[in-house]
């Protein structure tokens, strides 16, 4: 059995043996079998049209979702709008996703919603430190409120052109 074995793999080339005589094409004797041309690779696009927009319809529900969480907390005496884990999720959603918007009109969206939620961090973090003194507490609330309209007015700003299939003119805009 082994032999036989032995002999199979020796004719299969695996382990050149001098019993079993090993053929070579040289290029007197063409083989048999033309050559394959191989095709070329199609290009990998980077995502469908309908995955982008899901992504920034996904992201934009969880700006509103934040959103409405902040209102619920403000009206709940606990403090003002912040910035919770939903629009977090959501930026990160776009801003891990970036590469794939570029050449879109989900570009403008993603860096909409991506400054909305830094701008909106950096509004809040003033506000925190404004309110968080004796002396300033109105100023901090009022910093606070303002910051919150702005969050607010951007998600549906952003939403509505989003709902109509436009891209933002200037995504870069602070209004």
């Amino acid at each position: 059995m082994r032999g036989s074995l032995w002999a199979v793999l020796c004719m299969l080339r695996f382990f050149p043996d001098k019993d079993v005589p090993m053929t070579t094409d040289t290029p007197e004797t063409p083989s048999s079998t033309p050559p394959v041309e191989e095709a070329p690779a199609a290009p990998t696009p980077s995502a469908s049209s309908a995955t982008q927009r899901g992504y920034i319809m996904i992201a934009y529900a969880l700006f509103a979702v934040g959103m409405m969480t902040g209102l619920a907390m403000m009206l709940g005496g606990r403090g003002g709008i912040f910035l919770d884990l939903f629009a977090a999720a959501g930026a990160f959603l776009v801003y891990r996703n970036r590469a794939d918007f570029i050449g879109s009109i989900y570009e403008s969206h993603a860096t909409w919603l991506v400054r909305t939620f830094v701008l909106t961090l950096i509004g809040l973090g003033a506000g925190f430190v404004a309110f968080s003194f004796t002396i300033s507490r109105d100023f901090g609330g009022l910093v606070l409120l303002v910051v919150g309209l702005y969050y607010i007015y951007r998600v549906f700003k952003g939403f509505r052109t989003f709902a109509r299939a436009r891209k933002i003119a200037d995504p870069l805009a602070f209004v």
